[in-house]
């Protein structure tokens, strides 16, 4: 609940995520310190609502095919920058 910082959408995709035994999704968050409504935005508007890409960009992040600088710019803006069809 750390991470979701009091926002229900955020708990909601963090529940979700706990579900599909994605341990390493949520230490990827909290890696490139994606909290609260960002975990939300990261869901909703870069994934379009899909929890298996939230966890593919995720690990792209990790595996280096995507910057956290990219990761952080689509986020705050809407998805731009990245193309979640790839992943």
């Amino acid at each position: 609940m750390d991470l979701a910082k009091g926002n229900m959408g955020a708990a909601n995709v963090l529940t979700q995520l706990c579900g599909e035994n994605a341990f390493t999704s949520l230490d990827s968050l909290r890696k490139y310190n994606i909290t609260g409504s960002l975990i939300w935005c990261l869901y909703k508007d870069v994934c379009k609502q899909n929890l298996q890409k939230m966890i593919n960009v995720l690990e792209n992040c990790e595996n280096g095919n995507i910057t956290p600088a990219i990761l952080t710019h689509a986020i705050t803006n809407y998805g731009d920058g990245l193309d979640i069809s790839r992943y």
